[in-house]
């Protein structure tokens, strides 16, 4: 609730006409966890690439925090595409785990960016099948300044329905802002942080790095 954290927010919110939830966490793997934590249910699975952070460097802590199965489709650059997801779909049976978010890095941990069309066609597909889709964006500010593109632009055009903005490797010493653009499914959105142990105390330190990054 400090000055500089609201202002930050701010910031966040004047690239979307709707209203969004924001709040920050203390380092990556602390936003992944609530960021799926959002929109998974208890049965729910994660559909990701294999090479993706979530599945691979970090200790698996989405699955041993959240419970929810993670599934990864083999890929040669590190990036999803609809007939990856198709792949694994058709591999579903009933009462294996229920499909409810696919999950891309932007960038890619190869270094790839996804395009604005790449990112659309992902969340229409999504959508489309009753999922939603979600953005590891450690390394969005990279993505934003490859493509030249703006915010509004990467996330809000495109349907993303859950992205984090990541500061710790755009020069901060430490945080992650996490962003749920439908705010209706982020009401216990602050207990997730705070039990998943991503909350910092002194939570303006993050606002003061967001504020001054922006």
């Amino acid at each position: 609730n400090d000055s500089y954290t609201k202002r930050s927010t701010e910031y966040l919110q004047s690239f979307f006409d709707n209203e969004i939830s924001v709040l920050y966490t203390i380092n990556g793997t602390a936003a992944n966890i609530v960021g799926l934590k959002a929109i998974l249910d208890r049965f729910g699975a994660v559909i990701c690439s294999e090479q993706a952070h979530i599945n691979t460097y970090e200790c698996g802590a989405a699955e041993y925090n959240l419970g929810n199965k993670i599934l990864y489709a083999p890929s040669s650059d590190a990036k999803l595409t609809p007939e990856m997801i198709d792949d694994l779909l058709d591999k579903h049976k009933s009462h294996q785990y229920i499909p409810q978010v696919i999950a891309i890095t932007q960038p890619t941990e190869m270094g790839l960016v996804y395009s604005l069309d790449e990112i659309q066609s992902l969340a229409a597909y999504a959508h489309g099948k009753n999922m939603k889709l979600f953005v590891d964006g450690a390394r969005l500010g990279s993505a934003l300044a490859s493509l030249n593109v703006s915010l509004k632009e990467m996330m809000a055009d495109t349907g993303v329905d859950v992205f984090t903005v990541g500061g710790t490797k755009a020069g901060a010493m430490f945080g992650e802002a996490v962003v749920i653009t439908n705010p209706a499914i982020a009401e216990d959105f602050r207990y997730m942080i705070k039990q998943h142990g991503g909350m910092l105390a002194k939570g303006r330190l993050l606002g003061i790095q967001f504020d001054t990054l922006f």
